[in-house]
Parts: C-alpha cells; sequence; structure tokens
C-alpha cells in the first residue's frame, strides 16, 4: 500500500514521513520515487541515530533527511526547507505513523502552514489500533478536504486486523463541523493506549 501510493502520488514537491523509527519506510519511500527528497521525523533519539545509520547504509543521505522532535514543533520548520504549497514547494506525499491520536492534529497543521499540495496522497497507517477516530472523521467528512480509501490489512507479525487509510487532498477544506462526543472519548482512549481490538 505504501510505496503504491507514493508512486500514486503526483510529481513535484517532496515527501513526509512523521514517526521514522528506524528508517526502513523512509528509505522504501526513497527507493519508490528515485530523485524525489524526503524528511522524514522522530522523537526518539536512539531511533534517529539507527535511522541515519540505515539510510546512509543504503546510500539515500543526500535525498533522505531525518528530523529529531515532535512533530508539533517541527512542522512549522518544514516550510523554510521544503517551501508551501502555494510557492511550488511543500509536500505531494505525505505517511503518518506516529502515534495515530496526533494524526489529526499533525494534519490540521500541515494544511494550515499550507505544506500539502493539492492531490497530495496521505497515507496513515494504524488507524484501526491503537486508532486514530479524529483523523479518520476528519478525512472522511463531507467536505472536508480529503477523498478517502480505507484498506484492511493484517497488522505486521501478528494475527490480527488493522487499517491503513490512504486519502487524496482536495482543496478547499470546507468542513468546520465538531466531531460527536463519542469520537472525542474514543481519541483520549486511543492516545492514553486503553482501547484494544483484539
Amino acid at each position: 500500500v505504501l510505496v503504491a501510493a507514493a508512486q500514486a502520488a503526483p510529481s513535484g514537491g517532496s515527501m513526509l514521513e512523521i514517526g521514522a523509527y528506524i528508517g526502513h519506510s523512509a528509505v522504501r519511500l526513497a527507493a519508490a520515487r528515485p530523485g524525489t527528497r524526503v524528511a522524514t521525523l522522530e522523537v526518539d533519539p536512539v531511533h534517529v541515530v539507527i535511522a541515519r545509520n540505515l539510510i546512509a547504509f543504503a546510500g539515500l543521505g543526500k535525498e533522505v533527511s531525518v528530523w529529531t522532535g515532535y512533530s508539533r514543533e517541527l512542522l512549522p520548520l518544514l516550510a523554510a526547507k521544503y517551501g508551501r504549497a502555494d510557492d511550488g514547494g511543500g509536500f505531494s506525499f505525505v505517511f503518518m505513523d506516529q502515534r495515530g491520536s496526533r494524526y489529526e492534529e499533525d494534519l490540521a497543521a500541515l494544511v494550515r502552514l499550507n505544506l500539502l499540495r493539492p492531490g497530495a496522497v496521505i497515507v496513515a497507517d494504524n488507524v484501526l489500533k491503537p486508532g486514530a477516530p479524529l483523523f479518520l472523521w476528519q478525512v472522511c467528512a463531507k467536505g472536508g478536504g480529503f477523498d478517502t480509501e480505507v484498506v484492511s490489512l493484517r497488522e505486521f507479525a501478528m494475527p490480527v486486523e488493522d487499517w491503513m487509510s490512504v486519502s487524496i487532498y482536495q482543496p478547499p477544506v470546507m468542513s468546520s463541523q465538531s466531531p460527536p462526543a463519542e469520537l472525542l472519548q474514543l481519541n483520549e482512549a486511543a492516545a492514553e493506549k486503553k482501547v484494544t481490538f483484539w
């Protein structure tokens, strides 16, 4: 799903991964679209060191940059490095693989900071467990500015179902409805990892 979505993203712009872990997905993204810059964000400094070494070993140090810190702090800094969509920069592909309860806030920041190019593809992993209910509500809402498909997959190394969502950004974002209270509670439980689906 990840590689196919990256290859289907519009040309131009860079790619962004939020949640690098050890850099495996960043290497796959860079290989899927040779010559396209990839920014990957990771909060854990040990994972950053491993990711940078894996990326260097793959010979992709010029294409992939690993940023250390929280997405809410790093996203505003990316505009200076990668440009804004209205200036011909920004991201044509985003992979969200951090805590699902952060997806909605990070997507809102990407839109607010004008970092998403029209037609950008946004892939979000693990939207069923531990879950990303507010994010799914946002990208599936009518007038929300996204055309979304949810894909059912088997979780890696586990015999359980999980979902990935693949969304295409179609500005302008019109929906300003508040999510139902039940979704807010579910999102809070997912953030605290109180929800399990197996």
